[in-house]
């Protein structure tokens, strides 16, 4: 039964694949608690192996998680508890170009480098990086937190720019520049940490295809 759902979830993916006006954005790897999906007018509970498109918005309840992967295999996500993301992609030949923003809540982003940019949008500032591993919170307050934990990330609003280096914490209001500092012990939240840590099981199936124009496309399914 388990393989007939997940040969039946990489049909539904591969043929809206090839529908231009439908290319998948990402797939949801693990999902606990409640995380809604909202897509136009219409709201649903997300479940494992559901297919995300630019456009999006994911909204996370108490006590739940959502891990997602971009189909380009750019980047790798967490959205914890209490969050609300929308996903905004746009693929340029072979590149999948991501803007992210997170109205509130916390966001683990892990990047692979030279696949597209990445960016997270706050209400208060911009992340923009290029392979890094890093946790954007965004409080009640609109107030922006930024921990990097490899790589580089820069931080910036309209009144500055700050980089963001590994240990360091970037923090960006309303009222004030981006600043950073070391980041402090606790700052993290333990089950936040614990959760970045663990890893999430996936198989991966490797589909070519050609595209309208006769080109060779390579597409890659992750699954559990």
């Amino acid at each position: 039964m388990k393989k007939i759902i997940v040969l039946v979830t990489i049909q539904i993916l591969f043929l809206s694949f090839l529908c231009a006006d439908m290319t998948p954005s990402a797939v949801v790897l693990k999902s606990s608690g409640v995380i809604e999906l909202h897509r136009q007018d219409e709201t649903k509970n997300i479940t494992d192996g559901e297919i995300l498109y630019s456009g999006d918005e994911v909204i996370s309840k108490e006590a739940s998680l959502a891990a997602i992967r971009f189909v380009d295999d750019g980047a790798i996500i967490k959205l914890f508890a209490n969050s609300i993301l929308t996903i905004n992609t746009e693929k340029t030949e072979n590149r999948l170009d991501k803007n992210l923003y997170l109205e509130v809540g916390e966001l683990w982003s892990k990047v692979s480098k030279e696949k597209g940019t990445y960016e997270i949008e706050t209400p208060t500032a911009v992340a923009a990086v290029k392979g890094t591993d890093f946790l954007t919170e965004v409080k009640e307050d609109g107030e922006t937190w930024l921990f990097t934990f490899e790589g580089v990330v820069e931080l910036k609003s309209d009144l500055g720019t700050v980089e963001v280096d590994k240990g360091e914490t970037g923090v960006a209001t309303k009222d004030s520049a981006p600043s950073s500092r070391k980041t402090k012990k606790g700052e993290v939240r333990k089950e936040v940490k614990d959760e970045i840590e663990s890893e999430v099981e996936t198989n991966v199936m490797e589909i070519e295809f050609k595209d309208a124009s006769g080109q060779t496309k390579t597409m890659k399914i992750f699954y559990k």
